[in-house]
Formats: C-alpha cells, structure tokens, sequence
C-alpha cells in the first residue's frame, strides 16, 4: 500500500460495529429490502439448480440450441434492465435509511427515472477505470476500487454528474481510506459465505442484506467530516 494510502485516518465506526447499525435500520423498514434483495438471491438459487439440470440428447441438440440462445438473449435484456432498477433503488433506500427514513418501493420510482441513465454510464466509468488499473498496474487499480467505492452515494445524493461524482468520491475517501477499506474487506468476507454448499447464497445475501446501509452510514460520517 503506497505512503498515501497509509496516512492516519479521522477515527470513524468500525466496519463490524457498522453491522448492528445497519442491520437495526433495517428492521425498522424490512419491507423495500426483503423486496429488492427477492430477485437477486432467487436469480442465484436459479443458476444453481439450473447447473444441475439435464443435458439434452444429441436428436434434440440444434432445435434446443437455438430457443437457448435466443432465451438467454432476451433474459439477458431482462436482467440488465432489472438489476439497473434494483441497485438505482437501492443507493436511494441505503441513504434514506441511513438518515432514519422509511421510504417505500413507490417512493423510490421517481429517484430511477431521474438516475438510471447516469448510473448506468457511472458505473461503466467505474469498471473501466478499475479494470485499467487492475491490467496496466495492479496497485492503481486497487486504490481506485477505495476512491469510487462511494461515488454512486455520492452522485445520487448531492445530484451529481458522473465526473463530480467521481471526484468527489476520490477526494473525501482519501483522508479516510482504512475506513473505505474495512467495509471492502467486511464485505469480500460475506461474499465468500456463499462458496457453502447448498445454503451460500442465502446466507450471503442474508448478511449481504443486513450489511448493505454500512456504505451509506460510512458515506454520511465522511460527509459530517468534510
């Protein structure tokens, strides 16, 4: 980690701790989570069933084959679409939960009218970014998975460009890069539950769930900092 990255952070809550002050927001409005979090773990518990399924007969092979990929196709448009929605949905339960309120599913529409082209294009912007620095040098592009990690926060609450967006979110996580990097870590350790067979992917998305508002909690205490 460079000499940067190291400096002293502003003593901010620590990433387990975050768990119980999400997972506490959380319950007082289930609801939109359960919701939102349905498809997602279903989708996986989809794949994987659907690995074990049974492979077609060779007298079946060509007409099978061509309903595939035109079914993988049009359910590939499907889920784009959806997943668009239910992360744009998502960034704004996260802060408004964060900030104590109780917003419904019809109260998230008009927040994914108003973003979803600008989160689509954000978060193109940030796979890129991540992606050349990963290739072209693997510590850059490690950092910057830490200086956008928050800038979809960023860009939904202060109503942002996706460049302001960007800037923003590298220039505030920068004094406080540990704090970014622990909820990172926290969160790489509940992805990895769901290699348990079986069960993994609810357990993931259950924790993954019930730790989803850290980011936002964390993104509010940086902005009190600034």
């Amino acid at each position: 980690m460079s000499k940067k990255e190291s400096t002293e952070s502003p003593k901010l809550t620590g990433a387990f701790d975050l768990f119980k002050k999400s997972r506490d927001l959380i319950m007082e409005n289930p609801k939109p989570f359960f919701i939102l979090y349905a498809l997602p773990l279903l989708w996986s518990l989809i794949q994987g069933f659907g690995s074990k399924s049974v492979v077609p007969s060779s007298n079946t092979a060509t007409d099978v084959n061509g309903g595939l990929v035109a079914g993988i196709f049009v359910g590939s448009i499907v889920f784009i679409v959806v997943a668009v929605i239910i992360q744009t949905m998502l960034i704004g339960l996260e802060l408004a939960t964060a900030n104590s309120e109780k917003p419904t599913i019809n109260d998230l529409w008009p927040m994914v009218k108003k973003y979803w082209s600008r989160f689509i294009w954000l978060s193109l912007a940030m796979g890129f970014i991540i992606l050349g620095g990963l290739i072209l040098f693997i510590i850059p592009g490690i950092i910057f998975i830490r200086r956008y990690y928050l800038a979809p926060y960023f860009m939904v609450d202060q109503d942002l460009s996706v460049g302001d967006a960007l800037k923003k979110s590298a220039a505030a996580s920068k004094p406080v890069a540990g704090s970014i990097w622990s909820i990172i870590g926290v969160s790489v350790l509940i992805g990895m539950t769901g290699v348990v067979p079986l069960f993994g992917a609810v357990i993931s998305t259950v924790l993954g769930l019930f730790y989803s508002v850290a980011p936002a909690i964390r993104y509010n205490e940086i902005k009190k900092l600034a």
